[in-house]
């Protein structure tokens, strides 16, 4: 079964990847599998990048550009993780919801990476899913969720206004809100608090080793999102752990 849904994730890879191609063009509709470069459609056997391989149709029939090593990437990145979360959850729902949650925060990253953009046809839609299904996720404790959303929110919301007052313009945005209520929908109260100290940790670590290498300077802008998605993933997954162990004292 480990395997099967592993494949599954290899299935939801190569829809992310389509979304990542689409969604931040925000008026271009969502379709089936399409070339990057040309918008022709693809063939099933190039609309998973692993599958391409296999059968040797790695370029497009039309104008020849090779499929993106993030393809395979994110494919195989996202078979990885359904086989993990596989063996994390054994309720059923639990696990189709932690798997849409998986691929919502590896969405997400990839936009803001590429092009500075958490979409709102895909955060919007996720938010409204983790509010309606958080009896679900969180059992009788489910309006932890909104708790955690708020603070999420609040807490990114002031971020957002401190930094375009120190820093300017554009230091955060609303994306990386949306984003962080998202998460703490997700990870709920107390989760959220974890989920924001590893945020914090890996956003300063990581901006400065990029500046000790010269990767970027002080007036680079850094995407936010992912030391977000950092921060929600980990709690998502071993916030009650991580809050047992390093503020409660369990062993």
């Amino acid at each position: 079964m480990i395997v099967f849904y592993a494949l599954i994730g290899l299935v939801a890879g190569a829809v992310i990847n389509q979304l990542a191609d689409t969604l931040p063009h925000r008026h271009t509709k969502l379709s089936g599998a399409v070339c990057p470069a040309c918008g022709r459609p693809q063939p099933l056997s190039q609309s998973i990048a692993v599958v391409a391989v296999i059968a040797r149709r790695r370029e497009c029939a039309s104008c020849g550009r090779p499929i993106a090593v993030r393809n395979f990437v994110v494919e195989l990145t996202m078979a990885g993780l359904f086989a993990f979360l596989f063996t994390r959850y054994a309720d059923v729902l639990v696990l189709a919801l932690a798997s849409f949650h998986s691929s919502v925060l590896l969405l997400v990253t990839i936009t803001d990476l590429e092009h500075r953009l958490i979409p709102n046809r895909a955060i919007l839609p996720a938010i409204g899913l983790a509010a309606l299904t958080s009896p679900l996720w969180f059992g009788p404790g489910w309006y932890l969720a909104f708790v955690g959303g708020a603070i999420g929110f609040a807490f990114f919301w002031l971020a957002a206004i401190v930094g375009g007052r120190l820093i300017g313009r554009g230091a955060m945005g609303g994306g990386d809100v949306k984003l962080a209520a998202y998460v703490g929908l997700i990870t709920g109260f107390p989760g959220i608090i974890t989920a924001l100290i590893v945020t914090i940790l890996a956003g300063g670590l990581i901006s400065l080793a990029l500046l000790l290498i010269h990767v970027v300077n002080l007036r680079s802008g850094i995407p936010y999102g992912p030391f977000i998605v950092v921060g929600g993933f980990i709690s998502m997954v071993w916030g009650p752990q991580i809050m047992a162990r390093f503020f409660f004292g369990a062993g």
